[in-house]
């Protein structure tokens, strides 16, 4: 397939099956593509054209997958810059990628830059979400001892000073159970004091929750050593076929068994509730939470 052939491909609304087939029959000639797509956008996104800029999100949302599902590190640099973007274009690019395959994105691309890695987490300007979900990464690569303890550990402390001015902001969540994954127990008054101080929102956890999710690794509990890490590393695009982004109304109606998305003995079609709900708004649950962690999960 040519650049533009792939960019067609993966750019558009339906789940792109045999463009996906196509890239893996000739993985070598398709990842360099893939990354030339991956650094245009990097490059040009924030000038493309208003007509093209849904289809180019669309590809490079399915372009950073693929490269992350060959385990390609050649993207992780990429990836690092483009996340370091506008905030809102790079929300709009990846969707909910952002808080539900990064992390394993940027294990299975990370090339042994720590420091990247951790310029993208220290950086404020960066997608909060974003920048938890490099916490994410950055915890199973140092429980794996693909980055060792003894850079993860200081780094964490760094990050307590380096988060003052961004109360309530995500990345503090990242912090957090990013220390209780780690089993740091060290670093308990430290995060007693970010509870205190009012630096993570008591909606989303308190001091309580965290704690249990450390003894919880700590004492080795089996149910958490094996759940906390269930999406880490991402190695196959097909979890991806069932997102809304790739599902129309008619065909949430035909999964369900039921013509045009009517539900039976109802001739009239369902409306989803939250279908004008921004991911970024309060959840309409009452929950305090952004939609986006609460019910849209």
């Amino acid at each position: 397939m040519t650049r533009d052939h792939i960019l067609d491909a993966l750019g558009t609304d339906t789940f792109p099956v045999e463009a996906l087939a196509a890239c893996r029959s000739d993985r070598e000639s398709s990842s360099a593509i893939l990354l030339d797509i991956l650094e245009s956008a990097v490059n040009e996104m924030a000038t493309v054209a208003e007509d093209e800029l849904t289809r180019s999100q669309r590809a490079v949302f399915m372009v950073v997958h693929l490269l992350a599902e060959f385990g390609d590190q050649r993207s992780f640099p990429l990836l690092m810059r483009l996340l370091q973007d506008d905030s809102e274009l790079v929300e709009d690019m990846l969707g909910d990628a952002i808080t539900e395959t990064l992390p394993g994105i940027l294990v299975s691309t990370f090339d042994g830059n720590v420091a990247l890695l951790h310029q993208l987490i220290r950086d404020g300007s960066v997608n909060e979400y974003a920048r938890s979900s490099a916490l994410d990464a950055l915890t199973y690569l140092t429980d794996r001892e693909v980055v060792p303890l003894a850079s993860t550990e200081p780094f964490l402390r760094d990050c307590f000073d380096c988060f003052q001015n961004e109360k309530l902001n995500f990345v503090w969540v990242g912090w957090v159970e990013g220390i209780a994954g780690l089993g740091l127990e060290s670093f308990v008054p430290l995060v007693e004091q970010a509870f205190n101080e009012g630096a993570i929102d008591p909606s989303i956890m308190n001091f309580y929750d965290f704690y249990d999710s450390l003894r919880n690794i700590v004492d080795g509990e089996p149910e958490a050593l094996k759940t906390r890490f269930s999406r880490i590393p991402f190695t196959n695009c097909e979890v991806l076929v069932k997102w809304a982004w790739f599902q129309s109304e008619e065909d949430s109606g035909k999964r369900a068994g039921v013509p045009g998305g009517q539900q039976p003995n109802n001739p009239k079609q369902q409306v989803n509730p939250f279908r004008n709900i921004g991911r970024n708004d309060p959840c309409p649950c009452g929950s305090g939470r952004k939609y986006k962690k609460c019910c849209l999960n």
